[in-house]
């Protein structure tokens, strides 16, 4: 599974909560068709270059830290799509 494609199922994750999420239990919902699960170091990349895009806002520090979507990310998703977003989107340079 690309990173593209995982940061995107954080993002479809996270639209359904209203509270903000632990990267464990964003794992624990993240699916790899290839391997069956996401290792947790890749999840906490991807949620950083998420954060480092403005798509996720980080509240805590080292295992309290919780995530969820920005002010404004619902909209700007609906408004660009999100089944569109072309791979490297959301990559951090």
């Amino acid at each position: 599974m690309k990173a593209h494609d995982r940061q995107v199922q954080i993002i479809r994750l996270l639209m359904g909560v209203s509270t903000p999420e632990s990267c464990d239990s964003i794992c624990l919902n993240l699916y790899d068709p290839e391997t069956g699960f996401v290792p947790r170091r890749s999840v906490q990349r991807d949620l950083h270059q998420l954060v480092n895009a403005g798509l996720l806002a980080r509240h805590g520090n080292t295992r309290s830290t919780r995530y969820n979507l920005s002010d404004g990310t619902h909209q700007e998703l609906i408004d660009i799509s999100i089944v569109s977003i072309p791979p490297g989107k959301f990559r951090s340079q």
